[in-house]
């Protein structure tokens, strides 16, 4: 086989698989442009928590909560981390520590708030507020293709309504995510723009080493189509002065 033969050759197959990959990259482009209002939130979605919570109403010291943080845990701890967050409208200190996990305390009346199963499921039903009942229930304890979107563990609420609505709630941060099933699919299709459907099985390096791989063989195949073309430029000046073609 002649160089030029196996330029043809090599360009051709490349195209088929360059041709599809750029089709999925233009079709999971455009969802990703779409308003939201059509496809939907292409992941989970914060959920509200109504009005703004009342912040002067904060009573409670950072070290008096490290103190109730101190009480839950049994004994003292290294606080390593203090956030304030917002669950269901009310303030809580996340008091991180370095070996007795992350505590909830309330910045209003020091009680802990403990998110076990029950108590997320109660927030779930609160959020969908009677729209659909609870059709399966779990945790999660590890990002894959089941939950691909945040630290894990999270709680798992599936819900019987219209949209197929999923509610994921944090037990370590009390963060509420809503997903459906419009979402999803658009989620699903938005991923494939950049591999991240692939997360679960591969991670993060291996995505990126698939998008280079992708990227140099495409660069590969505008080498070659720029020879190819050059060929058939030197084909049509030697028809033109009754030489032979190249190929």
């Amino acid at each position: 086989m002649t160089l030029n033969r196996f330029i043809f050759k090599t360009h051709k197959w490349l195209a088929v698989g360059v041709g599809l990959f750029t089709l999925l990259w233009f079709a999971s482009g455009i969802v990703m442009v779409l308003p939201r209002n059509l496809i939907g939130s292409a992941g989970p979605e914060r959920a509200g928590s109504g009005a703004p919570p009342d912040y002067k109403g904060v009573s409670i010291s950072v070290p008096q909560a490290i103190s109730a943080a101190e009480a839950a845990a049994g004994g003292s701890v290294v606080t390593t981390d203090v956030n304030l967050r917002r669950i269901e409208g009310r303030l809580y200190y996340q008091i991180s520590t370095a070996k007795s996990g992350s505590h909830l305390i309330d910045a209003v009346s020091g009680a802990r708030l403990e998110i076990t199963e029950e108590y997320a499921k109660q927030m779930a039903v609160r959020l969908i507020g009677g729209r659909g009942t609870v059709e399966e229930s779990g945790l999660v304890r590890k990002v894959g293709a089941e939950y691909r979107f945040g630290p894990v563990p999270v709680y798992r609420f599936a819900f019987g309504d219209a949209a197929r609505t999923a509610v994921y709630v944090s037990p370590v941060t009390g963060e509420v995510l809503t997903s459906n099933r419009t979402g999803r699919l658009s989620g699903f299709i938005a991923g494939t723009h950049t591999f991240e459907f692939f997360r679960p099985l591969m991670g993060q390096r291996w995505i990126k080493l698939g998008l280079v791989f992708f990227s140099f063989v495409g660069l590969v195949m505008s080498v070659f189509g720029t020879w190819i073309l050059w060929i058939q430029f030197q084909n049509w000046r030697a028809r033109r002065a009754g030489r032979p073609e190249a190929v």
